[in-house]
């Protein structure tokens, strides 16, 4: 009696687990492998290779209320540094990051936060302190609180001198009346190992639809004789993009879909992390209104390679070093063929 209550049990179980793999949205592990295959580069080939980084820093504790949840917390912001060293990326896209500016604003008193005493730190620009001095920056010229860097070693920004801080340095995009003018798209044309690449940093606004979408229709098409932020031979997508793919169909996911997928799907774009790192994919964030979901990517239309979510894959760790940032920084090496 016992074997046959546990063969039944048995085959309910299996039962289930077919039916889980089928739902919509949930590939079984062979369809997605399939799919995973153009992530691997032609040994044959003569290949470029970056390590990319993309890190929201910010912070939403109360306590960072006053910088408006930017990276606010001295300690927080030397982990992230140490973090940053450890790994050397050769290409970084940072968001939330405290401005200099913000900090003439008010009187910081607590000797924890980045504004104490600001005029005396050095380097004097947080995105500075974090990377080090060998890297050149360009920041979004609206708030400066998001910004991309090039390491020396492999190349540098156009119009920006080797290992400067190009301040406002990028192109930034126009925001819509009645949006958050925090939240802001840019790119910047970089040259690495002597190839073009346009990289875009992202951070969409997470509270308006509407905003999310006018802000993505400026990265992927021409708007009023604007050609799109994402111009060029070779495109590289990083940052927040605060779109519930996975659990919403909105006006903005349905703008994204357009244009990103996975490999072999026909789209422009296809992603570097997410679905092509895991399925379903590791949360990248830890509060936020659309809940614990993947709301950070590495997209592209010209590299191989997978991106890890840190803290979250396996063998990996924190960019902070285990507290202090509400996103889970993605990193990995991507590689390109040479024009």
């Amino acid at each position: 009696m016992r074997t046959r209550r546990s063969s039944r049990y048995s085959k309910i179980l299996i039962v289930c687990l077919l039916l889980l793999l089928a739902l919509p949205g949930q590939p079984q592990p062979s369809h997605y492998m399939e799919l995973a295959n153009p992530y691997l580069a032609p040994e044959s080939d003569p290949m470029f290779r970056i390590r990319v980084l993309t890190a929201n820093v910010g912070n939403s504790t109360w306590g960072c209320r006053r910088y408006l949840y930017n990276l606010c917390y001295r300690d927080v912001e030397e982990r992230i540094a140490l973090g940053i060293a450890r790994l050397q990326p050769d290409v970084i896209a940072m968001q939330e990051l405290t401005d200099p500016a913000q900090c003439e604003e008010f009187v910081e008193r607590n000797s924890r936060k980045v504004c104490y005493k600001f005029q005396e730190r050095r380097p004097f620009c947080q995105v500075r302190r974090l990377v080090g001095p060998d890297y050149t920056i360009a920041c979004d010229s609206r708030n400066r609180y998001e910004c991309i860097a090039i390491h020396t070693r492999v190349g540098t920004i156009e119009g920006c001198e080797l290992g400067e801080f190009c301040e406002g340095g990028a192109m930034t995009d126009i925001p819509q009346p009645g949006c958050d003018t925090g939240f802001t798209v840019s790119s910047a044309v970089v040259v690495v190992h002597g190839q073009r690449v346009t990289v875009v940093n992202a951070h969409l606004q997470n509270s308006s639809v509407g905003c999310r979408e006018w802000a993505l229709r400026q990265v992927f098409e021409e708007i009023d004789g604007r050609p799109p932020l994402a111009s060029g031979e070779r495109i590289l997508l990083l940052g927040d993009f605060n779109l519930d793919l996975f659990g919403s169909d909105d006006v903005s996911v349905h703008l994204w879909r357009r244009y990103v997928g996975m490999p072999g799907e026909g789209k422009p774009f296809w992603y570097h992390s997410g679905p092509a790192e895991r399925q379903p994919p590791h949360p990248t964030v830890s509060v936020s209104l659309l809940g614990s979901k993947a709301v950070d990517f590495v997209v592209s239309n010209f590299a191989y390679g997978t991106c890890a979510t840190l803290g979250e894959a396996p063998g990996t760790t924190r960019l902070d070093g285990g507290r202090g940032m509400d996103h889970r920084a993605l990193f990995g090496e991507l590689c390109f063929s040479p024009e």
